[in-house]
């Protein structure tokens, strides 16, 4: 039984049903959702469907959210499937009536405090964009400012793509705001993963929160190793299980590895795995 064979014997059902074969599904789970679980995976294939979208652009993304219910008060964890500014961008293409966007407009650069780290940020971004009505062009802005769209980790701190990519990422948020008022009917009220990043929603009775912990019984200083070296151990794997083994060997000692081994092996193994039979070689060795 081959692994998608496997996978539909799991999930009772028929990937095929999809338009997915066997080629598309391991690119979707190597390469475009690696470490996410099929049946996430399969949620997110019916939401670009239902919409109309390429699932292999990836206009949606999962994402691992804690999930309280307010009249019970437990609480467990779950995937759910989010936009991204690219599913927004697309929809407003579509229409037919969108007329592109100004250059974001950056506000004055201020120095912030996020978990005891100064940061110097761009204070606000604005963007335009413009929509054909009754023959004209007509501008919709929005103002997104950095200290309440910014996604945090525990402690306080921005996380790794904040901190890396503080215009794009306030950018983003900006320009998904300006298209929801340019294209309401079409977009709605629903928010883009570059904007949710550590927020709150409050769903059908719920409170949830977006997962910037990876695990509840994480060690001490366990998301900034993660946002640190995950990337990179995905790109290994893509490499094969050689690469992998040589950066598994290279990550700082400590129980923040043994964590971080323990909730991405599977995944980065599988990725390598799939690397090396791309290959015409399999390395029988990884690490333990």
């Amino acid at each position: 039984m081959n692994a998608l064979a496997k996978i539909e014997t799991q999930l009772g059902l028929t990937i095929r049903d999809y338009n997915i074969d066997e080629a598309m599904w391991s690119a979707l789970t190597s390469s475009i959702f690696p470490g996410a679980k099929p049946e996430s995976i399969v949620m997110a294939v019916e939401y670009a469907k239902a919409r109309g979208l390429d699932i292999m652009k990836k206009p949606c993304h999962i994402v691992p959210m804690h999930v309280k219910d307010s009249k019970t008060g437990n609480s467990e964890w779950r995937d759910i499937i989010m936009p991204s500014i690219t599913e927004h961008r697309i929809t407003a293409t579509r229409t037919n009536q969108y007329a592109g966007q100004d250059e974001p407009v950056f506000g004055p650069m201020v120095t912030l405090n996020f978990g005891g780290t100064q940061h110097t940020v761009p204070e606000f971004c604005k963007v335009t964009v413009y929509k054909i009505l009754n023959g004209e062009k007509v501008a919709f802005s929005h103002t997104e400012y950095f200290e309440e769209a910014c996604a945090t980790v525990k402690g306080g701190g921005l996380n790794a793509m904040w901190t890396k990519r503080k215009r794009g990422q306030l950018a983003k948020c900006a320009e998904a705001g300006a298209l929801r008022k340019a294209f309401p009917e079409e977009l709605g009220g629903e928010y883009t993963v570059e904007e949710m990043q550590g927020k709150t929603l409050d769903v059908t009775g719920t409170v949830s929160e977006i997962d910037n912990t990876s695990s509840v019984n994480s060690p001490n200083g366990y998301q900034e190793f993660e946002d640190q070296h995950l990337n990179n151990m995905r790109a290994l794997a893509m490499e094969g299980s050689e690469a992998l083994q040589a950066g598994y060997i290279d990550l700082p000692k400590g129980e923040c590895k043994k964590h971080f081994w323990s909730v991405h092996s599977v995944s980065l193994k599988e990725a390598a795995q799939h690397a090396d039979q791309q290959q015409g070689e399999v390395y029988e060795h990884s690490p333990a």
